[in-house]
């Protein structure tokens, strides 16, 4: 095979200039698995990492101690062509549809990273790709895109329960590599970034490698840190016109279209919808039934993820709390505010129009001032209704950075009047009365 135009891509067909792309190493010195082999797995260990990937009732597994070493492989799942890809400098596992043009495409190793990230080339036409982007950056098919496929990234042991009949990729893979050993040891933990060993503080407030499930859509991304699902269990949350799942299962992340459903957490910790039904975290299937429709997230550390979608929403550390009324002190007077203190700046298109995302129940005529970007004082000019209020924060709202509330958060309080007496201060004012009568006849006796 020439590599003539991976070295000097024709005028005109580049999409990603040369000078945003590191030439590493020569195409093919990571040898992509082209002809894989499957075979025994006693050879994993439960908590060794795999990518998982099933179709048609096929499932496969990809073990990171392997794909560490040749970071693609060209594989056909019950009639199938895919890519199973892996980025070790970003974490990045994606599998795609191989079917871009007229006959499945072979991809293999670039040598080349772009944003860090791997770079493949396709064989028949020797363009460029962007594992992350699942988009050609050079050659003739520059701008071409690839199509994700749901997949997963887990524990040996958590695909195994799911997928007993799995097939497992062999070490006999035709390359001399020491398997048990990770060439990456120590990588997923410090702050150096690609190869360059070039550290990077916290981006938005999180840690470069903190591990993170993103999704994107025609432009719209998305990100749900891993530390905070696997802490809640799972996130419900509307992404532009429809409403997303994300769940989380023995250190694995998995991402659904939720449709019509409405989840909340059941007593015992489970994913319930609004009929009552519990659902299956790992398939996305009620007890009655039901499915929902798998989504391709990308598992991804979270300045590769941020880098790429640099506007990127996230899941999973801002909210809000009352602190008038405060928590546990919940009777008001018809006259007080309501002062709600977010634990960040809000973005400042949302501060301009709280109605979009801020209701009272009952319904009632109320005005908001801004006493700082997080800190949002409520009125009812003619007073708050008497009985029960609950003033709602849609989980829609977000941060400067982009980073969404985690859920809906709800503060209700009672409303009494200090100013029309109640029942208390008759019986108080009617004893005094007694009181002084009392006195006064007493008085009158002794006269």
């Amino acid at each position: 095979m020439s590599v003539g135009f991976l070295l000097a891509p024709s005028v005109g067909a580049t999409h990603v200039n040369d000078d945003e792309i590191q030439y590493v190493l020569p195409p093919d010195a990571i040898p992509a698995i082209t002809e894989p082999k499957f075979g025994d797995a006693r050879w994993l260990r439960d908590a060794d990492k795999v990518i998982g990937f099933e179709h048609e009732g096929e499932a496969r597994a990809y073990p990171l101690r392997i794909l560490a070493w040749h970071e693609i492989v060209d594989d056909t799942v019950a009639g199938l062509p895919v890519a199973v890809t892996y980025c070790p400098l970003c974490g990045t596992g994606i599998v795609f549809d191989r079917r871009v043009t007229d006959e499945p495409l072979t991809f293999k190793v670039s040598g080349k990273l772009y944003k860090s990230d791997l770079v493949m080339y396709d064989t028949k036409t020797e363009s460029l790709w962007s594992q992350v982007a699942g988009e050609g950056i050079q050659g003739r098919l520059h701008g071409r895109t690839l199509t994700a496929l749901g997949s997963t990234l887990a524990p040996w042991s958590e695909w195994r329960a799911q997928h007993p009949d799995t097939k497992v990729l062999s070490r006999d893979t035709g390359h001399d590599r020491d398997y048990d050993r990770d060439p990456y040891a120590g990588y997923d933990s410090d702050r150096s970034i690609g190869i360059s060993g070039q550290t990077r503080g916290d981006v938005r407030g999180m840690h470069p490698k903190e591990f993170v499930l993103g999704y994107e859509e025609n432009g719209h991304a998305l990100a749900f840190r891993y530390s905070r699902l696997a802490q809640a269990g799972f996130a419900q949350t509307p992404f532009h016109g429809h409403s997303l799942l994300a769940t989380f299962h023995a250190d694995t992340a998995y991402l659904f279209d939720a449709a019509s459903w409405t989840f909340h957490r059941g007593p015992d910790g489970a994913i319930v919808d609004q009929d009552g039904s519990a659902w299956d975290p790992r398939s996305g299937t009620s007890s009655n039934g039901q499915g929902l429709t798998r989504l391709a997230g990308v598992p991804s550390f979270w300045f590769a993820w941020s880098d790429f979608h640099p506007d990127t929403l996230v899941w999973g550390s801002f909210g809000v709390r009352s602190t008038t009324p405060a928590d546990g002190a919940r009777r008001v007077n018809a006259a007080q505010s309501v002062t709600l203190e977010f634990s960040g700046p809000v973005n400042e298109t949302q501060r301009g129009e709280p109605a979009a995302w801020l209701s009272v129940d009952p319904a009632v005529n109320w005005t908001h001032q801004w006493k700082d970007p997080q800190t949002l004082v409520v009125r009812a000019p003619a007073g708050w209704p008497f009985g029960t209020v609950t003033v709602t924060v849609d989980a829609a709202v977000r941060d400067a950075n982009g980073t969404l509330m985690e859920v809906p958060y709800s503060a209700s309080f009672t409303v009494i009047s200090y100013d029309t007496p109640g029942p208390a201060t008759f019986s108080v004012l009617l004893a005094a009365v007694g009181a002084v009568l009392c006195w006064s006849w007493r008085r009158g006796r002794r006269r």
